[in-house]
């Protein structure tokens, strides 16, 4: 019975870091108090840590730094004022924190995204995980959380298998 409880104790940690703590970046007030709501509804309540907001890339940036380890999901808007979320993708990548990106926009096409050949090169490049579509509705927003938290896995799956025993 100590035993199951060993185990019990040594798991918690793990599934803790598995929560999705994720920050919501987005310039339009409404939408970005309306994501929370549907983060919660497209996936199970136990993958999510907690949710918080920025209203800009700029301001995501400066969360990010002064909370590091603190996030592993963002979620961002495309073009916002300030600092836009290809710009804030590239940022994420090139500090090198471990965060999984997921990337929406009301005009893909602006944004260098119109076609699959361009956007699996700019995702590679920008370290983004899935891309989505404004307007959307519940069900693609689900698909896009699926994305995000099947990268996350792989990717945490990957580093723990490259890490040292």
């Amino acid at each position: 019975m100590s035993q199951d409880s060993n185990a019990e104790q040594l798991e918690s940690p793990e599934k803790e870091q598995k929560k999705l703590n994720i920050l919501v970046v987005e310039d339009e007030r409404g939408i970005r108090m309306m994501m929370g709501g549907f983060i919660e509804t497209s996936t199970v309540p136990s993958q999510v840590g907690l949710i918080e907001t920025a209203a800009d890339g700029q301001e995501a940036l400066e969360i990010l730094k002064n909370n590091k380890g603190k996030f592993n999901v963002v979620i961002t808007d495309g073009q916002m004022p300030k600092m836009g979320g290809l710009e804030l993708a590239k940022k994420i990548k090139e500090s090198g924190w471990d965060i999984t990106v997921g990337l929406m926009s009301g005009d893909l096409g602006r944004l260098g995204l119109s076609n699959p050949e361009t956007q699996a090169s700019v995702m590679e490049d920008y370290g983004i995980a899935a891309l989505l579509s404004k307007p959307f509705n519940l069900s693609q927003f689900g698909e896009f959380m699926q994305q995000i938290i099947t990268v996350r896995a792989e990717n945490s799956a990957a580093s723990q298998s490259q890490t040292p025993q």
